[in-house]
């Protein structure tokens, strides 16, 4: 997967790998795996070593969900000690190696039109949304800035 390029077969994979981990299937989730998948590549980590998050959602849901997708996408686990969670309520996370480290950070403009402040409802609708997510390209989604 280049940056700029929507999912390929082993990324819709590994979401439902990380529905299964989390309950369900939802937009957040999604946007977690997206990170996590888009981090590895930026950094050029296969994500078994090496790597750490700090995920910026805090820890209640929805936003908390994120985290769940990165940790699916990367590796990066609570047990292993190398994913933080920090409470700011944004949708972005940051991402290291001992070579580099990374931002990446929603575009508002994705969020909004996604409606995910409004997301109420059944499953079935959180799933709809959740698969518009992983059909965007990564240039709509997210924001990358060096650190």
């Amino acid at each position: 997967m280049k940056t700029g390029q929507s999912i390929d077969e082993q990324s819709k994979a590994l979401i439902e790998t990380a529905a299964d981990f989390h309950g369900h299937l939802g937009p957040y989730l999604v946007i977690g795996v997206r990170m996590g998948l888009l981090a590895k590549q930026v950094l050029n980590s296969d994500g078994s070593s090496g790597l750490s998050a700090t995920v910026n959602t805090g820890s209640k849901p929805p936003l908390s969900c994120v985290a769940d997708g990165i940790q699916v996408a990367t590796g990066c686990t609570l047990g292993k000690g190398n994913i933080k969670i920090r409470a700011l309520n944004e949708i972005s996370s940051t991402f290291r190696t001992k070579q580099r480290a990374i931002q990446v950070k929603t575009k508002a403009e994705a969020i909004d039109s996604l409606k995910l402040d409004e997301l109420r409802g059944s499953q079935k609708i959180m799933e709809k949304v959740a698969t518009k997510v992983s059909q965007m390209l990564d240039s709509q989604l997210f924001n990358i800035e060096e650190l």
